[in-house]
């Protein structure tokens, strides 16, 4: 019969070869000369084709085999769904195996990765497959070929907002976002596509188009590692709010994965919050297993000031051994209106317990909340040998737009994000080596025009600049997993090196209108480099695939160096009346940091029931300073406050403690439908925790109150909470929810005199708080409760879907003396979406978010914005 391409045929009862495949079978892909075959003794009955399929099941896996020589590809399938695979040893020398990638059935990979090849599968039983040459029958005692049958690799994937299969075969907290999701709701800043996700969270302030993920109440200075196609993107710039905003274009996505804790392998070096791994669109997103070439575009245009959003997509598949796909994305956001419906944004309390609340009213000056996007990226990926593969990228991202509050106090920002990155594997036939090789470079700017800022009579009270601010990620890893067959027992075994430094670089250039100093951005954003290096080994180990142990063990080191200025306040002489006062007298310091630490993790799981697998972990992290909090100097925009460095900060130390399930059951209530579960219980404490708070210059003569500066906190902080994501998905309708409780706990005191106490403190008010968690700058943290759930209808064949979408955020505070008694209010959304696909090459998408015109600011609000009231938007997808 034909498939695609490929032939299947059904054989049963082959005792001999069940004998055989036990006798041999060391890596679960064994070789058995075709005239052995020929002599058993076959039994055989018809099979339909529907039949075929359901011999090696309907589970979806999630394959990443690149192409390459087919017993290395026949290998790396065996591998991942566990199938064991039977071929001739003669099979034709130089053929390739497609390469297959995403989340499919065993049997359409199979179909994928020899199409082309004039090979085809047999389905032996549930759990081996036999490969055959194409023109090869096996009627023995009237075996039957099998009628045609299509197979469909895009199948529906039922966990939590389409999550595929394999995240509930993780022992872990792993989310995914699909590029469905992501299309099925257009977000209009990149921080929308996180909104659904349990247990995490994104800071920010609708007039930046980038976004900050917070991972279970951590974030910024590379807390939570935010890679593009394996690429660190940590830029970083001080301000009212976060200082790792990472730019990138959701419309070039293809999934994003988001592990939370330490990690053991590749990207988890400095991180203690999690992973947000963004992976943009290649070959395999937009061509069809046998295309040459094709294409996708996406149109979108909507109310509200969704101006436009547009993407468009071309694939080339040269040969066998080249493809290149190329990519170009716009988007164009105007000015939104708030919400007009119960606009309560936040509250605070003074200290006689009156309540204050903030409305529509006090936001009319927040109108810059436009934007002009243009992105794109070229990848090429080489098959560059029977067993050697080379994939090369590069990502571009420019949006121009506007901060501030009123006419004259705003910046204009024109912000630029390239990535470029490449990667080597070699896997030949053999358990011992599964290599890759990966170089990144990361280059953020952002070219600033800040305008001078005037009194109430006209005259300019501080001038205007022109800044540049800039870091440069150079990144590179090396990793090789061999695995170990001691049937029961099996071992995967993942050791490797990273290392990334990290170049930060600030230039002002002040209008000469007026009174400017240079340090007030060069010094909060300081020039300093910073590198970290690590190497891990992770052993993942099955024992009677009923009990599966990860043990992991990683050492992180890091060295910082810069020149930074403290300051020294004294008595002196001073250009005006009395002539006779305090001043600030700079200090230089050289700083040349390093530390290094070892770091254990353990993750147990095992099947307790079948498809319910619970599983416990410990992880520990490390979390070394970064440029700014270390080497931060000068002072404050417009004012003579300074900022003081700490070259004495120790890195944060952190230990997570988890307890989870998975769940994962099919034909629950119905034939075809299924049901997914993913619940965590976690607690990270963290010692060490570094924040900005007020701080004492040394000196004389104490000013208290004033200063600012990055301190450790002398007790630990904690972070705890659940997490649920669930779905259910009969296929002619689906409910999923998300639900995340958090508590955190940032009390922590501190040392207020990071540089010596050379005078004893004063007795003002402030000076109480000084040391205390009262007196911390902003810290943000996620709301105790969010919930969202997610119903639909699939109509007319399926090519109708309907549904809507509820999210309740309990009210929200952060730490901190600007914080302190402060509110963002609780808030409930409600969205509508529609789609409707024509036929495989044209799909309509009708979106409505936020349906009653709520008035709400987002409960992670870096800048008081006010969220959008309600947008409708219109999207129509074409391909070829």
């Amino acid at each position: 019969m034909l498939s695609n391409g490929v032939g299947r045929k059904a054989v049963t009862d082959l005792k001999f070869l069940h004998r055989l495949l036990l006798a041999t079978s060391l890596t679960g892909l064994v070789l058995i000369p075709m005239q052995v075959l020929a002599q058993s003794q076959l039994e055989t009955e018809t099979a339909q084709a529907s039949n075929t399929v359901l011999m090696i099941g309907d589970s979806l896996y999630r394959f990443d085999i690149a192409s390459q020589a087919l017993p290395g590809a026949l290998l790396a399938f065996s591998r991942i769904s566990g199938i064991d695979v039977v071929f001739d040893g003669s099979l034709p020398e130089g053929v390739s195996g497609m390469a297959v990638v995403g989340e499919m059935t065993a049997a359409a990979a199979l179909d994928r990765l020899l199409s082309g090849s004039g090979l085809v599968w047999l389905a032996v039983n549930e759990t081996a497959v036999t490969i055959t040459p194409a023109d090869t029958s096996v009627n023995q005692d009237g075996a039957t070929i099998t009628a045609p049958v299509t197979v469909i690799s895009s199948q529906q994937n039922i966990g939590y907002n389409g999550t595929p299969d394999w995240v509930y075969d993780t022992p872990g907290s792993v989310s995914v976002v699909t590029r469905e999701a992501v299309e099925k709701r257009p977000p209009r800043n990149t921080s929308d596509i996180f909104r659904d996700m349990s247990g995490v969270s994104s800071t920010t302030n609708n007039q930046l188009p980038g976004f900050v993920p917070n991972i279970r109440g951590l974030q910024d200075f590379g807390r939570v590692n935010v890679m593009v196609d394996g690429a660190r993107q940590n830029y970083q710039q001080s301000g009212h709010g976060p200082t790792s905003y990472t730019y990138f274009d959701p419309q070039l996505l293809s999934e994003a994965v988001v592990e939370k804790g330490p990690t053991s392998g590749v990207g988890g070096a400095g991180v203690i919050g999690g992973v947000v791994s963004l992976k943009t669109i290649n070959t395999e997103d937009i061509l069809e297993d046998d295309d040459t070439y094709g294409g996708q575009a996406t149109v979108t245009h909507g109310t509200n000031e969704y101006i436009f959003a547009g993407n468009a997509a071309v694939s080339a598949r040269f040969s066998p051994k080249l493809d290149v796909t190329a990519a170009v994305a716009k988007k164009h956001l105007g000015s939104y209106d708030a919400g007009a419906r119960d606009p309560l944004y936040s509250y605070s309390y003074s200290a006689a317990g009156n309540r204050t609340d903030e409305r529509t009213d006090s936001q009319d000056n927040y109108v810059n909340f436009a934007q002009k996007q243009y992105s794109g990226l070229l990848k090429a990926n080489v098959q560059a040998t029977e067993y050697q593969s080379i994939h090369l990228g590069y990502v571009g991202y420019h949006n121009d737009f506007i901060t501030g509050v009123g006419a004259d106090d705003t910046a204009a920002h024109s912000i630029k994000n390239q990535t470029m990155t490449g990667e080597y594997n070699w896997s030949p036939d053999s358990d011992w080596i599964n290599f890759q090789a990966k170089i990144s470079y990361n280059r953020a700017e952002n070219e600033q025009s800040r305008d001078p800022r005037y009194n109430a009579d006209g005259s300019v009270n501080y001038d205007g600049f022109s800044n540049h601010f800039e870091t440069d990620t150079i990144g590179v890893s090396l990793q090789n997993t061999s695995y170990f067959d001691f049937s029961p027992a099996f071992f995967d075994v993942t050791y490797g090196v990273e290392h990334f430094r990290d170049k930060t670089e600030t230039q002002s250039v002040p209008y000469g209108l007026g009174d400017a100093d240079t340090s007030w951005f060069e010094g909060a954003t300081p020039a300093g480099e910073r590198d970290v290096s690590s190497g891990f080994l992770e052993v993942d180990s099955s024992f009677a695939d009923t009990v599966r142990l990860i043990t992991g063990l990683r050492y992180d080191h890091y060295s910082l160096e810069g020149d930074t200025v403290a300051y020294r306040q004294d008595f002196g002489l001073i250009p005006t009346p009395p002539f006779f006062g305090l001043v600030n007298t700079a200090i230089p310091l050289t700083v040349d940091q390093s530390e290094g630490k070892l770091l254990p993790s353990a993750t147990l799981s095992f099947e307790a029931f079948p498809a319910v697998k619970p599983y416990i972990s410990y992880k520990k992290g490390y979390r070394p300073p970064q440029i700014i909090e270390t080497m931060m100097h000068g002072f404050h925009v417009g004012t003579e406050v300074p900022f003081l460095p700490n070259p004495n900060l120790k890195g944060e130390k952190s230990t997570t403690k988890e307890i989870g399930v998975n769940v994962k059951l099919d034909d629950v209530i119905k034939p075809g439908d299924g049901f997914r579960m993913k619940a965590a219980y976690f607690n990270t404490r963290v010692e060490d925790y570094i924040a900005q708070a007020f701080v004492y210059l040394p000196g004389t003569f104490i000013l208290p109150g004033v200063n600012s500066g990055y301190v450790n906190l002398i007790d630990p902080v904690e972070f705890q909470g659940s997490e649920f994501e669930l779905a259910y998905d009969a296929g002619k309708y689906y409910i999923g929810a998300a639900y995340t409780f958090t508590l955190n706990d940032l009390t922590g005191n501190y040392d207020p005199f990071p540089l010596g106490q050379n005078a004893t403190p004063g007795s003002s008010g402030s000076d109480a708080l000084m040391g205390t968690n009262r007196a911390l700058v902003a810290l943000f943290t996620p709301p105790r409760h969010r919930v969202t759930v997610d119903l639909g209808a699939r109509l007319l064949d399926r090519d109708l879907t309907v549904g809507m979408r509820a999210t309740y955020v309990s009210e929200a505070t952060g730490y901190g003396a600007s914080l302190e008694n402060e509110y963002n209010a609780q808030y409930n959304l409600y969205d509508l979406y529609a789609s409707y696909e024509f036929n495989d090459n044209l799909t309509l998408r009708f979106n409505v978010d936020n349906l009653f015109d709520e008035g709400y600011i987002e409960s992670m609000s870096a800048g008081g914005t006010p969220a959008p009231g309600r947008t409708a938007t219109l999207s129509i997808t074409g391909s070829f």
